[in-house]
C-alpha cells in the first residue's frame, strides 16, 4: 500500500507540512543578536550557525525576492536572481526549480514551508525511483536506501545550497533516462518521462555551481553509455520525436537564461573567486576522504579545529572495500552489471584527482571547473551508490569463511584507523571516543559479513544520529518576520522610497536583505565593478578584494580613503567614510554604535533598543 500509493502519500506530507507551517531553517540564529522577546518558533533541534549560506544568505534572498515581485534582476541588491542560489522568480526558468513554485501562488511563509517540504520529499521519492533501479525492485532495500541518501550528511548540511539541489537533479535525470530508454514502451509513459528530464535537467544547469556539476555531468554521462550498452535501447520514431521536444525545450529555457543573465553570467565568470579558479588533479588529500568518519559526530561536537561542519560533510560507504566484498568468480553473474559503471567512474575521477592531467586537457574535458575537495565529495557519493548495490548482494557474502570475515574485518578497521589517524581526525575525536569508534566499526563490518540484519539496523541508527538531526523543525518565519527591527527598517521604506542601507552590526546584511530594503550590505554573487570602483583610491589594488563572490561586513569611520580588506576568500570588511556614503546614495545606517560621536550628520532614527542596535538617518 506504501508503495502503491508513494506519490499521493508524498503529496500529503507536503500539504500538512505547508499547512502547520513547517521549515527546517536555522533563521533562530538571528536570534543570537535580535531577539525582542523569549519567543521561539524552533520546535525541534538546534539553529545551525555555521549553515550561515542558507540562513544569512539564500533565505534572506528568497525574502527579498518577494518583497520586489520576484523579479529576475533584483533592484534591491542589483543582483541576477536566478545566480543568487536560485531564488524563485517570476520567469520561465523557474521551470527547472519545483521546490519553488509555491512562491507563485502561496504567502511568503507558506511558501517557505513548500520549498523545504516538497525537495525533502521529492529527493526521498527520487532516490527511491532510483534505488529500485539499481537495487533490481528490492522495494525495502530501496526504502531503506532511500533514506540513507536523503538524509546523508553531505545532502542535510547543504540541504538548501548547490550539492542538495544537485543531487536530487542528477538522481532525477538518470532514473528518467533509464526508464525511457531501457523500460517504458507506453506512450503516455514516455511523455512523463521526457517532462521529468526537461525539468531535471533545466534544475541541474541552472544551479551554476561547476565545481559539483562537473563530475555529477560525468556520472550521467557515463550512467547514459552504460544504459546503452547493456541495455541496447531500441528508438522508434515517436521516442525520437519525444526526446528531441525534451532537448528542445531545455536548449530554450537555456537561451532564454542567457539572453537575460549574460551580463551577470560575463561578471560571475570574471570574478577572482571563484570565476578564475582552475584545477588540474593531481591533490589528493587525506583529509577529504577521511571525511566520512567525522561525519558520525557532525551534529553534536564541533569540528572546527580542523575543518567547518559543512566543509567535513560527506557520504558514508564501505569504499575501497566494495570490491574486495564482490570479488567472487563464482558469484560473478549474481552481481549487477550497472555497478561497474560506478567503478569505471570512479576510476577515471580518482586517477585525476591523484595523477591529475596537463591543464589544456583538463580544460578540454571541463574538469578545471572542479577542485579537489568538491569532486572528493561526489567520489563519496557515488561509493555510497555501490555501498547500496552491495547490500543486495549480500548473498555473495554467506561464500566467505569465517576466518576470511575476520581479515576483512580487520583490514577494514585499519585502513579508516590509519586514515583517521594520518589525516588528523583522530583529534576530533579524542582518544576515548577514538577507540570506542574503532570498535563500532569492527562490528559493524562483521556484523555485515555475518548477521546483515544488525548491520542494517547499525546503519539506520547512523542516519538518525548523523543527518536526521542535522536541520531543525521550525514553525513559520516569525523569527525573522517578527523582529522590531525588521518592522523598522520596512515601516522605513514604506515611507520612503528612496531609502537606500548599509548596516555594520553583526548578521545586519541579512536582516536588510530579507526585510525587502536597497542595501549595500548584501552578499554579492558578483560584484557592481564600477560602484565599487567609484569608492576605492587604488582600483588596480583593491579589485583583488572586492572582484569576487563576496559577503561585505562594513565598518563606519572617520577616516579620509575608505579600505578594502579580505577576511576570507568570500568575506570583505570596507572601512568605509561619510563622504563615500554620499557617492553610493547611502542615507540609512543599521548600526549597535552611537554613529553620534563620529558625526553629527547622522541623525537618530530607531534605538537603541535592547540589543543596542540603533538606525541612523545620514543628513
Amino acid at each position: 500500500m506504501l508503495y502503491r500509493f508513494r506519490y499521493i502519500i508524498g503529496c500529503i506530507i507536503v500539504v500538512l507540512g505547508v499547512l502547520f507551517n513547517i521549515n527546517m531553517s536555522s533563521i533562530g540564529v538571528f536570534n543570537s543578536v535580535y531577539n525582542d522577546s523569549d519567543e521561539s518558533t524552533t520546535m525541534i533541534g538546534v539553529p545551525r550557525e555555521i549553515r550561515s549560506d542558507e540562513w544569512l544568505v539564500q533565505t534572506p534572498f528568497y525574502f527579498s525576492q518577494s518583497e520586489d515581485n520576484y523579479q529576475v534582476l533584483n533592484d534591491k541588491i542589483n543582483e541576477n536572481a536566478i545566480i543568487m542560489y536560485n531564488a524563485p522568480v517570476k520567469d520561465i526558468t523557474i521551470i527547472g526549480k519545483p521546490f519553488n513554485w509555491g512562491f507563485l501562488f502561496l504567502p511568503k511563509d507558506r511558501a517557505y514551508s513548500f520549498y523545504w517540504m516538497s525537495k525533502l520529499v521529492i529527493l526521498f521519492l527520487v532516490s527511491f525511483e532510483f534505488c529500485m533501479i539499481i537495487l533490481k525492485r528490492n522495494k525495502k532495500l530501496s526504502l531503506f536506501s532511500a533514506l540513507i541518501i536523503t538524509f546523508s550528511p553531505g545532502v542535510q548540511w547543504w540541504f538548501m545550497q548547490h550539492l542538495g539541489d544537485l543531487i536530487l537533479f542528477t538522481l532525477g535525470i538518470m532514473t528518467m533516462l533509464y526508464y525511457f530508454l531501457a523500460v517504458n514502451k507506453e506512450l503516455w509513459k514516455d511523455v512523463l518521462l521526457a517532462i521529468g528530464l526537461t525539468i531535471f535537467s533545466i534544475g541541474f544547469i541552472l544551479v551554476i555551481y561547476p565545481a559539483f556539476q562537473v563530475p555529477l555531468a560525468y556520472l550521467i554521462l557515463f550512467w547514459l553509455i552504460g544504459i546503452v550498452i547493456i541495455e541496447t535501447p531500441k528508438f522508434s520514431v515517436t521516442k525520437l520525436a519525444i526526446i528531441l521536444g525534451s532537448i528542445f525545450a531545455i536548449s530554450m529555457v537555456c537561451y532564454h537564461f542567457y539572453v537575460v543573465s549574460a551580463d551577470a553570467l560575463k561578471l560571475l565568470l570574471n570574478t577572482i573567486y571563484p570565476g578564475a579558479r582552475t584545477y588540474s588533479g593531481g591533490s589528493f588529500s587525506l583529509i577529504d576522504f577521511a571525511d566520512p568518519i567525522s561525519n558520525i559526530l557532525l551534529p553534536v561536537k564541533s569540528i572546527s579545529n580542523i575543518s567547518n561542519n559543512c566543509e567535513s560533510a560527506a557520504f558514508f560507504s564501505l569504499m575501497p572495500f566494495v570490491p574486495i566484498l564482490l570479488w567472487n568468480k563464482r558469484d560473478y553473474d549474481k552481481v549487477d552489471k550497472y555497478i561497474f559503471i560506478f567503478y569505471v567512474y570512479l576510476i577515471y575521477m580518482f586517477c585525476f584527482l591523484v595523477v591529475g592531467l596537463p591543464h589544456i586537457a583538463s580544460k578540454i574535458l571541463l574538469l578545471n571547473f572542479t577542485i579537489d575537495t568538491r569532486l572528493a565529495t561526489i567520489i563519496h557519493f557515488v561509493s555510497l551508490l555501490c555501498t547500496i548495490m552491495l547490500l543486495n548482494n549480500l548473498v555473495i557474502l554467506k561464500n566467505i569463511d569465517t576466518r576470511n570475515k575476520i581479515v576483512v574485518t580487520l583490514l577494514f578497521v585499519l585502513f579508516w584507523g590509519s586514515l583517521t589517524v594520518l589525516s588528523g581526525y583522530n583529534t576530533y575525536f579524542g582518544k576515548s571516543l577514538f577507540c570506542i569508534l574503532l570498535v563500532l566499526l569492527g562490528v559493524f563490518m562483521y556484523m555485515l559479513l555475518s548477521y546483515q540484519k544488525i548491520a542494517i539496523a547499525m546503519i539506520f541508527c547512523l542516519v538518525i544520529i548523523s543527518g536526521m538531526i542535522v536541520n531543525p523543525i521550525v514553525i513559520g518565519t516569525g523569527q525573522i518576520d517578527n523582529l522590531k527591527i525588521v518592522k523598522e527598517i520596512k515601516n522605513i521604506n514604506k515611507h520612503d522610497k528612496n531609502a537606500r542601507w548599509v548596516s555594520e552590526t553583526t548578521f545586519g546584511d541579512g536582516i536588510l536583505t530579507a526585510s525587502g530594503a536597497n542595501t549595500f550590505s548584501s552578499v554579492r554573487f558578483y560584484p557592481d565593478m564600477k560602484e565599487l570602483n567609484s569608492i576605492s583610491e587604488n582600483i588596480q589594488r583593491d579589485e583583488q578584494i572586492y572582484n569576487r563572490y563576496h559577503r561585505r561586513s562594513i565598518e563606519i569611520t572617520k577616516e579620509k580613503n575608505t579600505v578594502f580588506e579580505l577576511i576570507a576568500p568570500d568575506n570583505i570588511l570596507i572601512k568605509m567614510n561619510i563622504q563615500d556614503l554620499r557617492k553610493l546614495k547611502i542615507n540609512y545606517v543599521m548600526s549597535d554604535k552611537d554613529l553620534g560621536k563620529i558625526s553629527k550628520k547622522f541623525k537618530l532614527e530607531y534605538g537603541p533598543d535592547k540589543n543596542g542596535i540603533r538606525i541612523y538617518k545620514l543628513k
